[in-house]
């Protein structure tokens, strides 16, 4: 079964415990976070999670997942999957690592495997690793700034897909409207 990684770092001037704060503060990534823009449930090792990621020119896409772990201040880390994990899985983690008092680390990686994973692998690597460093930018200013809220820009025509319409997309049915569009 075929594998690959992604990986991205940045430094952030603050305490692990208050990158970890902004980092589980799920109902506030909407606010901050242009990549990951909703996240449902808690971080407890063993819990659901329901989560809307939008990479850098594609769509949102909508996925479950479960928490592998969840070690404050430290790391955080869940997985997804479509169908069954020999289809398409991925497991998306954060590690913080302390520089200093008042430095630590982010490490932000997704390792993705599957039987449908070659295929994907030129899309994902362009689209997800700039979506990671808009959210690592982003995660950085929210946290140095004192966790003032700051608006990610919206885009025209934000359509919502399903994980399986970003696969394959000659499905018919693969686009959403936005809640926004709905009303």
């Amino acid at each position: 079964m075929s594998m690959y990684e992604l990986h991205s770092d940045i430094d952030i001037a603050a305490t692990p415990q208050d990158v970890w704060s902004v980092l589980v503060d799920f109902p506030a990534h909407s606010g901050w976070n242009p990549f990951i823009r909703e996240i449902y449930g808690t971080a407890r090792e063993g819990t659901s999670l329901k989560i809307c990621v939008r990479p850098p020119g594609a769509p949102r896409v909508r996925l479950r997942g479960t928490v592998l772990a969840a070690r404050p201040p430290e790391e955080l880390r869940w997985r997804t999957r479509m169908l069954i994990s020999e289809v398409f899985a991925a497991e998306h983690w954060f590690v913080l690592v302390p520089l200093s008092d008042r430095e630590v680390r982010l490490h932000q990686s997704l390792r993705i495997n599957g039987l449908i994973s070659p295929f994907l692998r030129n899309r994902v690597d362009r689209n997800i690793y700039r979506g990671f460093r808009e959210m690592n930018s982003a995660l950085k200013g929210r946290v140095e700034r004192g966790r003032q809220r700051t608006e990610p820009q919206p885009s025209q025509g934000d359509n919502v897909a399903t994980l399986e319409s970003v696969l394959f997309p000659d499905s018919a049915s693969a686009v959403e409207e936005s809640p926004a569009e709905r009303e």
